[in-house]
């Protein structure tokens, strides 16, 4: 449900006369309703801009390792799937519908990217990306993700930049670090209040860095 409909529900619910018992046992049951649907609505919401993120940063860390050990031995390129370093319990959180209509789909490109590197130019990949691009939008302005995932993005972004006389191998482990932090609950994302805009600042106490 979206967020208008809801708020239209609760306009109701609070203009309904409060002047008798059986009016309040009315409408009791409807706020309760209204009340978890909000919640259900805020849990697929952090779910899905978490689900981002780690994706976003899943999506480095293979480039990353791409980079540096670009063959196998037998001198074929190296494939490493980003949706494979995501586990099922971060997928387990989104909702039935983003997961059947953007990620079975993601994965299904990812999997047929790694047996033809050239399958996303043919009908059938552009069919797919054509239907992830969809997909993303729709779930962006229904969940409204794009005020608190721009400032997550550019916060990742700082994370990411390689430090001074740092390694490679430093440098792809603090990236793991950052991936284990956020799984496990360490690195907390900050929901921040309807239309507001966390800042680098906030995200960097909440997790820890």
């Amino acid at each position: 449900m979206n967020v208008i409909k809801l708020v239209l529900l609760a306009g109701t619910a609070a203009s309904c006369p409060l002047g008798s018992a059986g009016n309040r046992d009315i409408m009791e049951p409807d706020m309760a309703n209204v009340d978890e649907e909000m919640e259900g609505f805020r849990k697929s919401h952090m779910a899905i801009v978490r689900y981002n993120v780690l994706l976003e940063l899943c999506c480095r860390i293979v480039s990353l390792e791409l980079k540096e050990h670009p063959r196998l031995p037998d001198g074929k390129i190296k494939y490493r799937k980003m949706c494979d370093l995501i586990p099922q319990s971060i997928l387990a959180q989104c909702p039935a519908d983003f997961r059947q209509s953007y990620v079975e789909v993601l994965e299904g490109i990812e999997k047929n990217l790694s047996d033809n590197i050239s399958w996303g130019g043919t009908p059938e990949g552009k069919e797919m990306f054509s239907r992830l691009e969809e997909a993303r939008k729709r779930f962006s302005d229904q969940y409204d993700l794009e005020p608190l995932m721009r400032p997550l993005i550019d916060w990742l972004d700082g994370q990411e930049t390689r430090r001074e006389g740092e390694s490679p191998q430093e440098y792809l482990k603090r990236l793991y670090q950052l991936k284990s932090d956020l799984e496990s609950g360490k690195w907390v994302i900050p929901e921040g209040l309807p239309g507001e805009k966390p800042g680098p600042e906030c995200m960097k106490s909440v997790a820890g860095q």
